[in-house]
């Protein structure tokens, strides 16, 4: 399923994810991605348990300021790591989650999470995270066109 999450301020779909590429799949849960102020924050909700969130993806290293934000202009702001904490609907700890965006557009994901996320629905959360960078990246002014 392609999808692009719409402009701040409106209604953001969620994205079920099966544990194969079959119709007759079970849903094994569903990434809920959300902008606050253009920062990400996903919503990981396995089938059967708990949903856990994240905070804001603040930045841990690189050039830039502040968290992962659809405003970023440049590539030096962009890349970096960035990591957000896991809460579960109690707003107790429950884990963190990181993104590693280097300077062409790439990431790489680390994280601990609960075990009630089986690793299918974590490849989701990074993959729903990979998709957002990617729209920033899209739209930051020191890339050349034909490279995104």
């Amino acid at each position: 399923m392609e999808s692009r999450s719409p402009p701040s301020g409106k209604a953001v779909p969620t994205l079920p994810w099966f544990a194969a590429v079959l119709e007759s799949a079970p849903v094994i849960g569903r990434i809920v991605p959300a902008w606050d102020d253009n920062e990400l924050r996903l919503t990981i909700e396995p089938a059967g348990e708990a949903a856990v969130r994240t905070t804001v993806f603040e930045r841990a290293s690189g050039d830039g300021n502040g968290a992962l934000d659809r405003g970023t202009s440049t590539r030096a702001a962009l890349q970096g790591t960035y990591r957000a904490a896991l809460t579960s609907t109690r707003g107790a700890d429950a884990g963190w989650l990181s993104v590693d965006i280097e300077p062409d557009g790439g990431t790489r994901f680390a994280g601990d999470l609960p075990g009630a996320i089986p690793p299918a629905l974590a490849a989701a959360a990074a993959a729903a995270i990979d998709r957002e960078v990617d729209l920033i990246y899209g739209s930051v002014v020191d890339v050349d066109p034909q490279r995104r």
